[in-house]
């Protein structure tokens, strides 16, 4: 294993002044506030008539680098650059939250000039940037490091040192030793992160990765609220009654007590931008406000985001008639999962179907797992995954 030394000199924050760092953990939660419980006890999920809804609100990535403005005890106040959402009374982008100060690595001016050739960039909102200036992959798969013993998640980025015929070295921050280590990674895990692409190809490899995460061979990846990282596939089960909404899946082994596993609309920002697409929307809301809706006269192409208040899935196959999504567990499901579109509405058999019921306006009847009926929309939209 070959090291790069960084000689990191230690600096204090004064005047509470902000500073750059750099996510040294697998997965990161991140929180609106400080939360008053450990972090191990945070659910998965929580109903959302709960007095005491779940408090994660979103996941950062290993060697995603974030801005630090605030510290309280044990947590720090980070800005992170490549999602925000918006708020019903400011359409400025929002994008603070709340992280264990353990999860990040402070970089001075100094050392981050240091670590630029070897960590890679995180895309941007505010630049629009999604393509890194270094040759980087991304992971499509976990991928253990043995000589560390760390998990990473898909949607972990890496710049490549150099590459075979059938693996990338790639460099690796180690907080512990300060210092830029190097790693082996098998082409099967991994993605160049390519500019050199059309739409189509971009659509194209968005619904392979999707389907991919939706057919793991080995059990699945169970709904989380908050979730935006895939680490380990789940085998066991929960209750499933009209009550659903109090039940999860319970994580036991080690190396899930962050808990993986995306919720709708991290399945979607998680994905995309794996594959190169700028797409930055933390919530279903923020989307709406940013992508291009489709008119009823416009065809339905796999890849295409469906909306529903609350809710958001992706075309999967126009032929087969199915979508992705990763749905909560009051209907019943908990997971990531290609489901047939009449499993999901009521009456609507084919992507026609949904797009006459788009052209005129009709309302959808949403099933659950049962094939009972829940909510009722009286519209839904649908938006373009790329202009």
């Amino acid at each position: 294993m070959k090291q790069i030394t960084l000689f990191i000199v230690f600096f204090l924050v004064q005047n509470n002044a902000a500073y750059k760092a750099v996510v040294i953990v697998p997965v990161a939660d991140l929180f609106a506030h400080p939360p008053n419980t450990t972090v191990d006890d945070i659910p998965v999920h929580t109903a959302q008539q709960s007095p005491t809804p779940c408090p994660r609100l979103h996941q950062l990535l290993f060697h995603e680098q974030i801005t630090v403005t605030d510290e309280k005890g044990r947590y720090v106040c980070v800005h992170i650059p490549h999602l925000f959402y918006t708020i019903t009374q400011s359409s400025t982008p929002q994008n603070t939250y709340w992280t264990l100060a353990k999860n990040i690595f402070p970089l001075s001016p100094h050392v981050h000039q240091q670590c630029t050739p070897y960590l890679p960039d995180t895309p941007s909102f505010t630049q629009k940037s999604i393509t890194p200036k270094q040759s980087t992959i991304t992971l499509t798969l976990p991928f253990y490091y043995t000589a560390r013993e760390i998990l990473f998640s898909v949607g972990t980025r890496f710049v490549i040192a150099e590459q075979t015929t059938s693996q990338y070295s790639v460099y690796v921050f180690n907080a512990q030793k300060k210092c830029i280590e190097k790693m082996t990674i098998p082409y099967s895990h991994a993605m160049l992160i390519s500019p050199a692409q059309t739409a189509q190809e971009q659509r194209k490899k968005f619904v392979t990765l999707l389907k991919q995460w939706a057919h793991p061979p080995d059990g699945f990846i169970p709904y989380v609220w908050g979730g935006c990282s895939f680490t380990e596939c789940y085998t066991g089960s929960f209750t499933k009654t009209d009550h659903a909404q109090s039940c999860h899946y319970t994580y036991n082994s080690q190396t899930q007590q962050i808990k993986g596993g995306f919720d709708c609309s991290g399945l979607i920002a998680r994905a995309a931008q794996a594959c190169n697409i700028a797409y930055f929307y933390k919530n279903t809301t923020t989307m709406t406000h940013n992508l291009k809706q489709k008119t009823a006269h416009d065809s339905i192409e796999e890849g295409d985001i469906i909306w529903i208040p609350g809710h958001v899935m992706v075309v999967a196959d126009i032929k087969n008639h199915t979508l992705i999504e990763s749905r909560s567990y009051g209907h019943g499901y908990g997971k990531v999962h290609e489901i047939a579109l009449n499993n999901v509405f009521e009456n609507i058999h084919t992507f026609n179907d949904l797009k006459t019921a788009y052209h005129h306006k009709k309302p959808l009847q949403h099933l659950d797992c049962f094939k009972k009926r829940r909510e009722l929309f009286t519209q839904f939209k649908i938006f373009s995954l790329l202009d």
